[in-house]
């Protein structure tokens, strides 16, 4: 008789938290690249009403948003890196 090997995939063997991690940080990428397009929406349409101080707010707050949507990304590259790491060993 031989033994039926059933092939498992990584993403079945890795812990919950880091699971859990990685789908936050994509999420959360997501959630500041959508602020941020609103943020140039609102921007665009202050500038064309001659609201410029009200367009470089808009500007300013998509800038912030781009910084932490930029952060959560790389922490997702980084957690994939990592984990495709491991399983190269």
């Amino acid at each position: 008789m031989t033994a039926l090997t059933i092939p498992i995939k990584r993403e079945e063997c890795k812990p919950i938290f880091e699971n859990q991690q990685g789908i936050e940080n994509h999420t959360m990428a997501a959630i500041f690249y959508d602020e941020v397009a609103k943020n140039h929406r609102e921007a665009a349409k202050h500038h064309a009403a001659g609201k410029h101080d009200e367009a470089f707010k808009s500007i300013c707050t998509a800038q912030e948003n781009l910084s932490k949507a930029a952060e959560y990304q790389s922490q997702a590259v980084l957690n994939h890196v990592m984990n495709n790491y491991k399983w190269m060993q």
